[in-house]
């Protein structure tokens, strides 16, 4: 897995917070998750992968809405895999 691959998931996961939950992302855990990720394309693009604050967003999603099956989960769980595996290449 590399950066880009990284980049790509990140920004899937933005699309579809903009686009399916935008009236939503003013307060709560989507608020919170969006801002994470806004954050990560900042980092991206600083080089600066340890700072990078997305882990955790699937889990905090399923406990405020157990909803297991939304493309959000699955684009956010899979943001977080490449994350990890970015990681221990660093």
């Amino acid at each position: 897995m590399n950066i880009k691959n990284l980049e790509n998931s990140i920004k899937k996961v933005i699309d579809i917070l903009e686009n399916q939950y935008a009236n939503q992302l003013n307060n709560g855990i989507l608020e919170l998750i969006y801002k994470r990720y806004k954050n990560a394309l900042i980092c991206l693009n600083n080089n600066d992968l340890k700072t990078i604050k997305i882990a955790g967003g699937v889990r905090a999603y399923l406990d405020s809405y157990s909803d297991y099956t939304c493309p959000l989960v699955m684009a956010m769980d899979e943001a977080e895999t490449i994350y990890d595996e970015v990681l221990k290449d660093i």
